[in-house]
C-alpha cells in the first residue's frame, strides 16, 4: 500500500520532466529552424536570390515556426506535434537530403515522431491549464516511465549502439585519438581547445577511450536507475564539449535536452515540490492534471501501446541495419551449426536494409551513425577560403573561414558539414566546388549589398595535415600555415565564372 500511494508523486515528477524536456527541446528545434530560415536562400535556392526556390517553402518555414511555438507552449499539443513531424519530414527528411543534411536531423526525425505519441503537455502547458479551468475529469495516471525510456533509447542509446560498431573498426578510436584528432584540426575547431589541454596526452587518450566505453555501456546501464546520475554527468560533459568545441551547437544542445530525462526522479520531485510551494505562496490552485494521492496503477492506453510498438519497430530496424552492413559475416564462421543460423539471420537483414533504408531514414530517422570517423579526416590535405576584392583593392575574408583556418560565422551546423565535406572535403569534385562557390558568393553579396554586376573574389588555399599519432602543439602548428591564392571567382551582369590554377584541386 505504501508503494501505491507514492505512485502519483512519481507520476507528477515524471510528467514534469517530460514538460521541461518539451520546452527545452522545442526551443533548440526552434533555433535550428531559425538558422535554416536565415540561410534558406543559400540552402534552398538553386542560385541564391538570382534563381529563388518556390515561395511556398518560405510559407512552410513560417508555419513550422508557429507549430514549434505551439509545442513549446503546449497549445493544441497533439495537432502541433503532428504538424511539426510533417514539416520535419518535408525539410529534413526530403528537401535537405543529401546536400545539406547533418547527423542531428535523424534525431529530430525520431524524436518528433515520438512527440506525437507521448503526452508531453500534461504539465506546464496551455492545454493542461485549460483542462483545469474547464474542470474536465482527470486522466488516469500514465506510464511515464515507458515514454521517458523510449525517448532515451531511441534518441541516445540506439545512436550510440550503432556508432560503436563503426568506432570499434576505427584505428583512430581504438588508439584513443577519437577526441584529440578532430579537435586538433583547424577546420573543426569552432572554439578551439587550449593547446595546453591538447598537449596532455594522458588526458586526451583517456577522454577518447572514455567516450568509446561510455557509448558501449550506455544502452545497458540506462535501465539501471542507480547508474543514471553518473551517465547524466558524463553525457552532459560529452555533449556540452561537442557543442562548444565543434561548430555543431544544436547537436550538442539537442542531446543535453534528452539527457534531462536521465535525471533521477528525486530531482524532479524536488522541483515539483518547489513549484507547488510557489503556487501556494501565490494563493493559486495547484495543477489538476495529476492527483496528489491515489491508489490507481498506471493504465495502458492506446498511447502506451503505440509507443511500445514504435520502440520495438525502431529497435528492430536499427539492429537489422547493423547486421545488414555485414553480408559476408557467414563466410567468416567455421562450418557447423552456427553457419546456417548466421546465414538465416544475415540474408533477411541485408534484404530489408536494401529495401527499407530510405523510408526508415525519412520516417523515423533510422540510419547508420558513422560520426567522427577516420574517413572524415583521411586525405584531408587542403583548406579553402574565399575573400572579396573591394573596388579600392582591399581584400576581406568571407565568413567561411577565419585567417587561421577555423570555421567562420557561416559554417555552423549543416553548413559546416556541407562546406567541410561536400564542397571542399577530401573527395573534392570540381562540379560541387563550383556550385558551392557560386552559392556562397551570391548569398554573401546579397546579404552585404554587393552588386553582382561587377564583383571579384579570390579562392584561397592552405595545407593541412591529418595526424596518425598524438603530437604536442599540433593545432597551433596547423593554424600557422599560410594561405595562397589558387583561383578567382567573377560576377559580371549576374553571371558567374570561376577559374583555378593548375592542380589547385589536387591534394
Amino acid at each position: 500500500m505504501i508503494e501505491q500511494t507514492t505512485v502519483p508523486a512519481v507520476s507528477r515528477a515524471q510528467a514534469l520532466s517530460l514538460a521541461v524536456f518539451r520546452i527545452c527541446y522545442g526551443t533548440v528545434l526552434f533555433i535550428e529552424v531559425c538558422h535554416l530560415y536565415y540561410f534558406r536562400h543559400l540552402i534552398l535556392d538553386p542560385v541564391p536570390y538570382l534563381q529563388p526556390a518556390p515561395s511556398l517553402l518560405n510559407l512552410l518555414l513560417v508555419a513550422w515556426f508557429a507549430t514549434i511555438l505551439c509545442v513549446i507552449l503546449g497549445y493544441r499539443t497533439l495537432l502541433a506535434c503532428v504538424l511539426n513531424y510533417g514539416f520535419t519530414v518535408i525539410f529534413l527528411g526530403i528537401l535537405l537530403y543529401p546536400g545539406f543534411e547533418y547527423h542531428v536531423d535523424y534525431v529530430y526525425l525520431g524524436v518528433n515522431f515520438l512527440l506525437m505519441l507521448i503526452p508531453v503537455s500534461d504539465r506546464i502547458s496551455i492545454d493542461s491549464y485549460r483542462k483545469t479551468q474547464k474542470q474536465k475529469p482527470l486522466p488516469p495516471i500514465r506510464n511515464y516511465s515507458l515514454y521517458i525510456n523510449t525517448l532515451l533509447f531511441v534518441g541516445i542509446a540506439l545512436v550510440y549502439a550503432d556508432s560503436v560498431f563503426f568506432k570499434m573498426g576505427s584505428s583512430m578510436w581504438r588508439s584513443g585519438l577519437g577526441v584529440w584528432l578532430p579537435a586538433s584540426l583547424p577546420q573543426n575547431s569552432w572554439f578551439p581547445v587550449p593547446q595546453i589541454m591538447l598537449d596532455q596526452k594522458w588526458l586526451m587518450l583517456s577522454m577518447g577511450y572514455l567516450t568509446l566505453v561510455f557509448e558501449t555501456l550506455f544502452p545497458f546501464l540506462m535501465w539501471w536507475h542507480r547508474a543514471r546520475l553518473p551517465l547524466f554527468v558524463i553525457g552532459v560533459g560529452l555533449h556540452f564539449s561537442i557543442g562548444f568545441v565543434f561548430p555543431i551547437p544544436f547537436f550538442g544542445l539537442t542531446y543535453l535536452c534528452l539527457y534531462l530525462l536521465l535525471l533521477p526522479v528525486s530531482c524532479w520531485q524536488s522541483l515539483d515540490r518547489l513549484l507547488q510551494r510557489s503556487r501556494k505562496e501565490q494563493h493559486s490552485e495547484p495543477e489538476g492534471q495529476l492527483p496528489t494521492s491515489s491508489i490507481e496503477w498506471p493504465q495502458w492506453g492506446i498511447r502506451e501501446k503505440l509507443t511500445l510498438a514504435t520502440l520495438c519497430i525502431v529497435t528492430a530496424l536499427q539492429v537489422c541495419f547493423i547486421i545488414g552492413r555485414f553480408p559476408q559475416l557467414p563466410e567468416h564462421i567455421k562450418p557447423g551449426a552456427l553457419k546456417p543460423i548466421a546465414s538465416l539471420v544475415t540474408d533477411p537483414c541485408v534484404y530489408l536494409r536494401n529495401k527499407l533504408a530510405k523510408p526508415a531514414r525519412v520516417a523515423l530517422g533510422v540510419t547508420d551513425h558513422p560520426v567522427f570517423m577516420d574517413h572524415h579526416f583521411q586525405n584531408y590535405k587542403r583548406l579553402y577560403a574565399i575573400q572579396y576584392k573591394n573596388p579600392d583593392g582591399k581584400s576581406s575574408f568571407l565568413p567561411v573561414k577565419l585567417s587561421d583556418g577555423r570555421p567562420g560565422a557561416y559554417l555552423t551546423g549543416r553548413l559546416w558539414v556541407w562546406w567541410n565535406w561536400r564542397v571542399s572535403g577530401p573527395d573534392l569534385s570540381k562540379e560541387r566546388f563550383e556550385l558551392g562557390l557560386q552559392k556562397l558568393t551570391s548569398f554573401w553579396a546579397f546579404k552585404n549589398q554587393v552588386s553582382l554586376d561587377h564583383a571579384d573574389f579570390e579562392i584561397l588555399s592552405k595545407p593541412v595535415q591529418t595526424p596518425s599519432a598524438w603530437e604536442p602543439g599540433y593545432l597551433t602548428e596547423q593554424k600557422r600555415q599560410n594561405w595562397k591564392v589558387v583561383g578567382y571567382v567573377t560576377w559580371r551582369d549576374s553571371q558567374f565564372t570561376f577559374s583555378l590554377k593548375k592542380q589547385a584541386l589536387h591534394n
